[in-house]
């Protein structure tokens, strides 16, 4: 049996696609669950985190959208550096995601006018902030 909920921690949550799929999906299951009285865990949270704030209140917004208000229950949209996670105590979330900034270099292909804005120096740029969150 399970004594508390289920506990996510999507780092670098926004836009929000896949916040938005597990909440989906987590409450489909449960649920599904609940109904049927069984003793397994059948409650979740998700702390979905983003850095930049405008960016994080889009993705709540998108998983109101998508999700609905009573599987927001299940969310806390937080506002910090994921690297800050890494305080927290070990095996306080049950899983970690962790989609860590890029180079942008794959957008390239879609949007080929971005391609003057990219170089080496930026990309290099984030080694440190993915090591960091993969620390977490």
């Amino acid at each position: 049996t399970c004594t508390r909920p289920m506990r996510f921690l999507d780092l670098c949550a926004a836009p929000g696609s896949k916040t938005c799929q597990l909440i989906t999906a987590l409450d489909t299951i449960f649920s599904g669950e609940r109904d049927e009285g069984k003793k397994r865990c059948n409650d979740f949270v998700i702390i979905a985190n983003e850095l930049n704030p405008s960016r994080a209140m889009q993705l709540r917004q998108r998983c109101f959208q998508q999700s609905g208000s009573r599987s927001l229950s299940h969310l806390l949209v937080t506002n910090v550096d994921g690297r800050d996670f890494e305080k927290v105590e070990e095996g306080s979330f049950d899983f970690v995601i962790c989609d860590v900034p890029c180079s942008g270099d794959g957008t390239i292909r879609r949007s080929p006018e971005l391609l003057s804005k990219w170089s080496t120096k930026n990309a290099e740029q984030n080694k440190p902030v993915q090591k960091g969150l993969l620390k977490v």
